[in-house]
Formats: C-alpha cells, sequence, structure tokens
C-alpha cells in the first residue's frame, strides 16, 4: 500500500514573528488530495517576547501587559436545590418591598433566573 504524502509551506508570516500560517498538502491513499492550513505559534521569533510560555501545549502571553490570559477552569455543574418556603418568604417580602430580583437573587444566593421563575409562579 503506498504511503501518504505530505508537503508543508509557510504561506503568511505575521508581521513580528508570533506566528506563522502552514499549509499541509497530502495526498492520501484511500482517497483525493487535500490541504489543512494551521496557525503555529513561533515564540522564538517574537520580536516583541511576549509570547514565551508553554503550558499544556499552548502558549500564552507572558509580558507585564496580559493582553491574553490561560482560559479558566471549567465550574462542575451544582445540583439543582429546590427554593425552599423559608427562602420563599424571604423572596416574595423583598419583591413586595421593591427590590429588584437581582438583588433578592444576591441575598438569597440563588441564580436571578430561578428568583425570577419563583416569584412569576407565585403570582
Amino acid at each position: 500500500m503506498p504511503q501518504a504524502v505530505a508537503e508543508s509551506r509557510v504561506i503568511w508570516r505575521h508581521p513580528r514573528g508570533r506566528f506563522d500560517v502552514v499549509e499541509t498538502c497530502r495526498t492520501s491513499p484511500l482517497g483525493p488530495p487535500y490541504r489543512i492550513r494551521e496557525a503555529v505559534f513561533t515564540p522564538e521569533r517574537d520580536e516583541r517576547g511576549q509570547i514565551s510560555e508553554t503550558v499544556n501545549n499552548k502558549v500564552f502571553n507572558s509580558g507585564t501587559n496580559k493582553s491574553w490570559d490561560p482560559p479558566k477552569p471549567i465550574k462542575a455543574h451544582r445540583e439543582y436545590k429546590p427554593i425552599t418556603a423559608q427562602e420563599g418568604v424571604m423572596i416574595m417580602d423583598m419583591y413586595r418591598e421593591g427590590w429588584p430580583v437581582s438583588k433578592i437573587a444576591q441575598a438569597v444566593h440563588r441564580d436571578r433566573t430561578k428568583v425570577s421563575e419563583y416569584i412569576t409562579m407565585q403570582q
């Protein structure tokens, strides 16, 4: 069986050397030829020295002016716990006094949409 043939070339370079766009042309033994274009970070050629730190195979800005921070970890999904009778009384009292829904939600430590749904159901 013939091997896949790959040819790569840089088709665009960032003016300050931060990344290159590389096009890889391949000929698959099972199908027609295809091309893949991808941006490749090049911290060693970065003139300003802003891209220098690699974390989990991703390059992050390590300069003093952080214009791009690493992504924040994804929070675990919390199970929904229903609004208790005591919380419901507090919510309705605050609502009748004219509190905005967002402030009520902060006071009872609940999501604004859940508080709003509760108030709508009680009316």
